[in-house]
């Protein structure tokens, strides 16, 4: 079935078909954006997806890192407007250009670039700082394209950061992140991991990082601080972020060969969550 409605052109269908192979969980949330941000966040994710793409299941991760370099010229040397790419110019054409936070635009592309490198986390601490870095970039440039600005640390952000992280390298695949305490603490390592990922100990360690992900996101966010002002904005990203908690919840009991396929699949239950939350979210 096609997602491309009556009037989308040539870009959005572009947009959408590559959301669609990383994220279908944003055909949900979408539906729950802030007034005009729906558009907005569009050529968004479709750019979180193809950045996502150029690190998930590189075999060479020079071929990663040269699709990285052309973003990166793409979007922060030449100037936007001028780019042929349909997700960019999916951003000229509905006005968000302007509203890229290029700032944040070159730490997803330079943590993407880290990523490919591989360097293993030492402890949990670590891993959390990784995921946090992922999400914050992506939760800095989600709030410029709804016109929001962000100045400081708010509450509850930094937790909906590092699930959000989380969840992008799990769908990236490989094992490189697991931090290298937590291996030693269940004496297994990267190779048993790929060779047995359905065994006792592997699911214990990853349940081990699950368990931690819940409590990253323990403070809850207010979304009318009156420091950071009217975060009711962002309800995208507050949905979205319990959609990747569900999920996150629901991999803690099923086997690591399966993960992917348990974040590709959307159904009842996570519109369900997506409307709840959006309520909350109002109501505040």
């Amino acid at each position: 079935m096609s997602t491309r409605a009556v009037g989308e052109t040539v870009s959005s269908q572009f947009c959408w078909e590559q959301i669609l192979r990383t994220n279908p969980l944003f055909r949900v949330s979408r539906v729950f954006a802030e007034g005009e941000s729906a558009q907005q966040l569009l050529p968004l994710y479709a750019l979180f997806s193809a950045v996502e793409q150029s690190c998930a299941g590189v075999s060479d991760s020079e071929v990663g890192f040269r699709k990285l370099e052309w973003w990166r010229e793409e979007c922060l040397v030449r100037d936007v407007a001028d780019s042929d790419h349909p997700i960019l110019k999916e951003f000229c054409r509905i006005g968000a250009a302007d509203s890229l936070r290029f700032d944040a635009l070159a730490r997803l592309l330079l943590g993407a670039q880290a990523r490919l490198d591989g360097a293993a986390p030492v402890d949990m601490h670590e891993l959390k700082d990784t995921c946090e870095a992922i999400g914050e970039a992506q939760l800095e440039l989600e709030a410029g394209v709804c016109g929001l600005g962000i100045g400081g640390p708010t509450p509850g952000l930094d937790g909906i950061a590092a699930q959000n992280g989380l969840v992008q390298l799990i769908r990236e695949g490989g094992t490189w992140w697991l931090p290298l305490q937590l291996l030693a603490r269940h004496g297994v390592s990267r190779s048993e991991i790929r060779q047995d990922s359905g065994s006792d100990t592997v699911c214990a360690l990853f349940g081990e990082v699950f368990s931690a992900a819940r409590d990253w996101n323990s403070e809850p966010m207010h979304v009318r601080d009156p420091e950071a002002g009217d975060l009711s904005v962002l309800r995208h990203a507050l949905v979205i972020n319990q959609l990747y908690a569900r999920k996150l919840n629901r991999l803690e009991n099923i086997q690591p060969s399966a993960y992917r396929a348990e974040l590709m699949a959307v159904g009842i239950p996570d519109l369900f969550t997506a409307w709840q939350t959006a309520r909350r979210v109002s109501r505040r």
